[in-house]
């Protein structure tokens, strides 16, 4: 019986990031499975490029968009494994040009195996900011129309999250980057920043 969203109004727009921030329980994982269409609201509407949700193929919906939580899953097995992960027959031609796009150098960080290096289970044997990179090399592969980040730079160091600031920001030309964070540094960089406090939200410019 407990309203998580009361009248919650926003726009996500196109080449650019667009925080949403929050304390636990404000309804930020709520708004997310509205926005990807796992969860229908009591009232109001989604419109996806001028169109209504209600008038979309929800799976063909889902299937575009890329979604990264903050834990990141990771198999013992190669870099090249882990980022074509469920799909086949990728050219690592083609894997080199995303790992490009994701700051992600194969002759400095991976010298000895490259795309064969084995990152070790959950990428025990990488660092944080090469496991954010790699989790953002993944979906990248598969071509999404829309990025949705939980929490990315969580337990980063400075300059770590430094860099993954200007992944971010580079991807977003391409496409919209919806991210779930408390970060300022980030919430600086952005044009918008959303604040969910019990279920209303407010908008907050940055000058």
């Amino acid at each position: 019986g407990k309203k998580i969203l009361d009248k919650v109004s926003l726009s996500i727009l196109a080449n650019k990031i667009t925080p949403i921030i929050g304390p636990s329980g404000s309804g930020k994982s709520t708004l997310i499975n509205i926005i990807s269409g796992l969860l229908k609201p009591d009232n109001g509407d989604v419109i996806i490029d001028g169109k209504n949700l209600k008038d979309i193929n929800l799976l063909h919906w889902r299937s575009k968009i890329g979604y990264i939580p903050q834990d990141i899953l990771l198999t013992d097995s190669s870099l090249r494994d882990n980022i074509i992960y469920d799909q086949k027959e990728i050219e690592d031609e083609k894997i080199k040009q995303v790992l490009k796009l994701v700051n992600i150098d194969l002759k400095n960080e991976f010298p000895e195996l490259g795309l064969d290096t084995v990152i070790g289970d959950r990428g025990n044997k990488i660092s944080g900011g090469q496991k954010q990179r790699i989790a953002l090399a993944r979906i990248l592969m598969k071509r999404p129309n829309f990025l949705i980040l939980d929490e990315p730079t969580s337990n980063l160091d400075k300059k770590t999250e430094k860099n993954i600031f200007e992944t971010f920001i580079k991807i977003s030309r391409k496409i919209p980057v919806l991210v779930i964070s408390h970060n300022e540094n980030l919430i600086n960089r952005s044009d918008s920043c959303y604040e969910l406090k019990a279920g209303e939200i407010l908008i907050r410019k940055n000058l």
